[in-house]
């Protein structure tokens, strides 16, 4: 019991401190639908908060009062100073480090909480590997608008739809290594097609 509380406790913590982060990226975000993906996010921590405290109380624990812990508001402080760009590359690297930390809880696996986390490591992985101005504008906008209300799923694809869409043909994930291949394959007929292609 004294081992679940610990545990509990513990995955409380660290969804208090994300739900935190999440709000002080929303606040220093310049732009308003981003920084609704980010106010979004922070509701699905919360939501996340509340369930580890029904985990609590369902073992006859009390829910202690949490703060955010120093990292988090450090990186809060840092992102409403520097702006969001300055800490993802920070926060992407704790998402995909804790992405799997519910993997093997069996609560948190009934509660759907592994997909939630590694859903959400995706969407800062694209978010911290943007191009400027490949979230901006009316794309989000319209993604926004078109799954407001829902979260999980929705909003990942919301997000890594506009990152994908918005970034230039030849970065996007398959489309160099199949340009290379073509160029390989048309090298022997003395015809260079990948390098057409890029051009």
């Amino acid at each position: 019991m004294t081992d679940s509380r610990q545990r509990y406790t513990a995955n409380l913590q660290g969804e208090v401190d994300s739900a935190a982060l999440y709000k002080a990226l929303a606040d220093a975000e310049p732009k308003p639908e981003l920084a609704q993906v980010y106010r979004k996010l922070a509701a699905v921590e919360e939501a996340h908060a509340e369930f580890w405290s029904k985990q609590l109380e369902k073992i006859g624990r009390r829910v202690p009062s949490l703060r955010p812990g120093v990292r988090s508001r450090l990186l809060g402080w840092l992102a409403m100073r520097l702006g969001p760009g300055a800490v993802l590359p920070t926060i992407n690297s704790l998402e995909q480090i804790d992405s799997g930390q519910y993997d093997k809880q069996p609560e948190a696996v009934a509660g759907g909480l592994p997909q939630a986390e590694r859903s959400h490591a995706r969407m800062i992985q694209a978010l911290a590997g943007a191009a400027p101005g490949v979230l901006s504008g009316g794309m989000l906008a319209r993604l926004e608008g078109r799954h407001r209300g829902l979260g999980g799923n929705a909003l990942r694809a919301a997000v890594l739809g506009a990152y994908w869409t918005g970034m230039p043909p030849m970065r996007r994930p398959g489309i160099r290594s199949r340009a290379r291949r073509s160029e390989r394959t048309s090298t022997s007929t003395g015809t260079r097609f990948g390098s057409a292609a890029c051009g």
